[in-house]
């Protein structure tokens, strides 16, 4: 167990033997260990209290969940844009669905807002595609500060994002209206200077 989590495991047993830890016995906590190598892999420790005779013993189990772990890493990359880790195209289409039945049984309104990078081909040409990647780093980091609690947005493909806005007015005109606050939330975020591999660069969409 790393030094820093076994002083966090120490505490944890102590406060069990001097009895104001009970409460924390037979559930599980997730804590970090050390395998072969170094390596750190995620466990889960169970603490039990045995008693024989007059004595009281604490009982350890480990549950090694690197399995789990890595599962929930498979599915989340399975649904993650590799490049901006924004949600991908399988996520987005998942999302719409509920969303739009959320709206039938509410009676609210679902925008989708396209949004393209303008001039990118431009800027992956003079600055190098890896400026070009920075960017939309950077352009999908300040597109999510913007969206609500709620809406989604993610990376469709190239230089191209979609923004899923739910829970909106019944009214179509309303909705309208909302949608373009966040759209154009969306365009000054996109046109603030973005400092790529050194240079100041001013961007836009559409």
């Amino acid at each position: 167990m790393p030094p820093e989590v076994g002083a966090i495991h120490d505490e944890y047993v102590n406060r069990c033997v001097n009895g104001c830890g009970r409460g924390l016995l037979n559930q599980g906590r997730e804590v970090a260990g050390l395998a072969k190598g170094g390596r750190l892999i995620p466990l889960k420790l169970y603490i039990t209290a045995v008693r024989h005779v007059r004595e009281l013993y604490f009982v350890g189990i480990l549950q090694d969940l690197s399995s789990e772990a890595r599962l929930r890493d498979l599915e989340r990359d399975a649904q993650c844009d590799a490049l901006t880790r924004l949600p991908n195209r399988k996520y987005l289409r998942d999302k719409i669905a509920r969303s739009m039945a959320r709206a039938a049984r509410y009676g609210n309104s679902v925008a989708l807002m396209y949004i393209d990078v303008d001039h990118f081909k431009v800027l992956n040409d003079i600055h190098g595609h890896d400026a070009g990647d920075q960017y939309l780093v950077e352009l999908g980091r300040r597109l999510e500060e913007i969206i609500r609690q709620g809406d989604a947005v993610g990376r469709i493909s190239g230089d191209e994002f979609l923004v899923v806005l739910e829970g909106l007015n019944g009214c179509q005109d309303m909705a309208a209206i909302e949608a373009s606050q966040v759209a154009e939330k969306v365009r000054q975020a996109a046109m603030r200077p973005a400092i790529l591999r050194g240079i100041e660069y001013h961007g836009s969409v559409s």
